[in-house]
């Protein structure tokens, strides 16, 4: 859905007063892009000449963050639609005691849904983090901006899906559904954090 559009339009469909796309489709989109200038970097020094020796380590790892920044693409519609399944559980009727039962029920499953997915974003994010400390030791030093830029947008892109996954917990009844979910974001960012001090170690090594 979203893929299809032009970036204008995917702009001016954010700037709208529409409840959707919002912050978590948002947040995709940019974990895409970013995932996408990590492998132009890899793209780049593979097809360097001074860089044989890791050409096919490289197109690896090309192969590797296409499939990324395509899960990106895809969570953002996944997103837009989960947050309209929430919106449309609170539309449903609570006239009798039996539909306002269906209604509560609905609207648990639907916010469990919409705290899922930007946690699969979370989750999606790790892996590319990590692999720019050893992207920045073996590529092409003249595209280091480029592979930069793409592991800060990867981390925001993960900490916009984070943000998604909080504002749900508050009301989701469902403790042990809770735990899981806080317990999996700790794990992730504690990874994800690891992963970004090694990397802007390498990248300003006179700073320390």
């Amino acid at each position: 859905m979203f893929k299809n559009l032009t970036v204008q339009e995917f702009v001016d469909e954010l700037s709208s007063k529409k409840a959707t796309p919002g912050g978590g489709s948002a947040s995709a989109v940019v974990g895409s892009i970013g995932v996408g200038l990590i492998s132009m970097y890899c793209e780049i020094t593979a097809k360097s000449k001074k860089f044989v020796d890791v050409k096919e380590d490289m197109e690896q790892q090309i192969e590797f963050l296409t499939a990324f920044k395509e899960k990106c693409l895809v969570l953002a519609d996944k997103d837009t639609e989960a947050f309209n399944e929430v919106m449309a559980a609170f539309k449903l009727p609570k006239e009798t005691d039996d539909e306002k039962a269906a209604r509560k029920q609905a609207i648990q499953d639907a916010t469990k849904q919409a705290t899922e997915v930007p946690l699969e974003m979370v989750a999606a994010m790790v892996p590319v983090l990590q692999l720019v400390p050893s992207l920045i030791k073996k590529g092409n030093p003249n595209a280091l901006s480029d592979l930069q830029v793409g592991m800060e947008m990867c981390y925001t892109a993960m900490s916009g899906a984070a943000a998604n996954v909080e504002i749900n917990l508050p009301s989701i009844k469902d403790t042990q559904f809770k735990e899981r979910v806080e317990e999996e974001l700790l794990h992730h960012n504690a990874a994800a954090q690891k992963a970004m001090d090694e990397a802007k170690s390498l990248f300003f090594p006179d700073s320390l």
